[in-house]
């Protein structure tokens, strides 16, 4: 199982409709998809219709010995899965990283979710996690358990440097996985973390925005979707219906697609 963790320094640059939007289409090519929603806000647990369970990823930390299974949930996708957040995920996540008493029998806490998901690492393909903007405790995690990472930007002025932070703060996180990570491995793809790159989303032409090589940007944009088209990718949560489907001969469709090839491809590599 690969694990893709989807990461942006602010919100509005269109990550949860990219994460939800990629793992329908990876499930069309029949792989197995676990969806994680490690953001609070909850706006994939909407759209795969996962909220107000019971138990949620929340869960996990005030009690680490439930399994993933008690919190995955079958969502309106055959092969798809979904572990929804808590709305207090990241409230949690702060006192179980600082406080001791969150401490469980000896575990290295910042390794729970990864540890979980090693356990079920055989029942699904790829795991899709959509983090919460920023670089919050939810997302220091989401990056502990992750392999892949994916940065999502746009052809704003300002995107730069929020991409400068993110790559620094994912290298902080590499470093910290080389030394702590019992399991890490640098040679093997699902033992490692490793910047898959960074994706233009809304892409428009901007005459003053350039792919620089040191922001390992991906071959792929994903174009806007036009003004007069939006209301539809509201309709798509409102239909619990992916943007893909709603509007399949759409650029925006095309370019999902390319996008699941493209990361597939550098995987056979």
């Amino acid at each position: 199982m690969i694990i893709y963790s989807l990461i942006n320094m602010k919100g509005g640059v269109g990550k949860t409709t990219i994460s939800t939007n990629l793992a329908v289409e990876f499930a069309k090519k029949g792989l197995k998809v676990l969806f994680i929603d490690n953001d609070e806000q909850s706006n994939s647990s909407l759209f795969f219709d996962v909220v107000n369970k019971k138990m949620t990823l929340t869960d996990l930390y005030i009690n680490p010995e439930i399994s993933l299974q008690e919190i995955s949930y079958d969502t309106q996708y055959e092969n798809i899965k979904c572990i929804p957040a808590g709305l207090d995920l990241n409230d949690i996540l702060t006192l179980y990283l600082s406080d001791d008493k969150y401490a469980y029998k000896n575990i290295d806490k910042r390794f729970i979710l990864k540890n979980k998901l090693l356990e079920i690492e055989d029942k699904y393909d790829i795991c899709i996690m959509d983090n919460h903007p920023g670089m919050t405790v939810a997302t220091y995690n989401g990056l502990m358990a992750a392999n892949k990472v994916l940065i999502i930007t746009t052809t704003d002025i300002y995107a730069e440097q929020g991409l400068k932070a993110m790559l620094e703060y994912f290298s902080s996180i590499k470093e910290e996985r080389k030394k702590d990570d019992i399991y890490y491995d640098e040679s093997i793809l699902d033992k490692s973390l490793n910047l898959e790159g960074c994706l233009v989303n809304k892409y428009i032409y901007n005459p003053n925005f350039t792919k620089r090589k040191e922001y390992n940007y991906l071959k792929t944009n994903i174009r806007m979707v036009p003004r007069n088209k939006m209301f539809l990718l509201d309709k798509a949560v409102i239909e619990h219906k992916a943007a893909v489907e709603i509007m399949p001969k759409s650029n925006f469709a095309k370019d999902i697609k390319r996008l699941a090839n493209e990361l597939i491809d550098n995987i056979i590599k």
